[in-house]
């Protein structure tokens, strides 16, 4: 990640990680954090147990390194096609892409998310 600042990148995102590899990137950043560029961490949807005991929200951290939004997975995107879509796929009858979960599910987790003070980062499955 040093090299990134001959390139001109002096932060990142780290789109998708668990709670345990951000505990990693605080291993790194406490002893090279000065030498790396900033970063921000998305966390994959732990769970509300897990988020509650945590104890934690978007932002925290310090200038080098902080916790970025709860990434949610919405759809099976593009590549399939399998994103979910307003409209029926050309050519596929009434398909019109497949959600990760539930719509009631996505209320749960935004609900719960934003009551602990996390951002959301939405995006397609991989």
């Amino acid at each position: 990640m040093k090299a990134l600042f001959a390139k001109g990148i002096t932060s990142i995102i780290e789109a998708n990680t668990s709670l345990e590899d951000y505990a990693e990137w605080q291993k790194i950043y406490a002893a090279h954090g000065d030498e790396l560029p900033r970063a921000a961490v998305q966390i994959s949807w732990p769970g509300l147990e897990v988020l509650q005991k945590y104890g934690h929200q978007t932002g925290e951290g310090d200038a080098h390194l902080r916790l970025g939004a709860i990434k949610v997975f919405v759809d099976g995107g593009f590549t399939g096609p399998a994103a979910y879509t307003i409209e029926p796929y050309k050519n596929q009858g009434e398909y019109r892409g497949k959600l990760t979960r539930t719509p009631e599910e996505f209320y749960t987790i935004f609900r719960d998310a934003h009551r602990l003070g996390w951002q959301l980062a939405f995006a397609y499955d991989r």
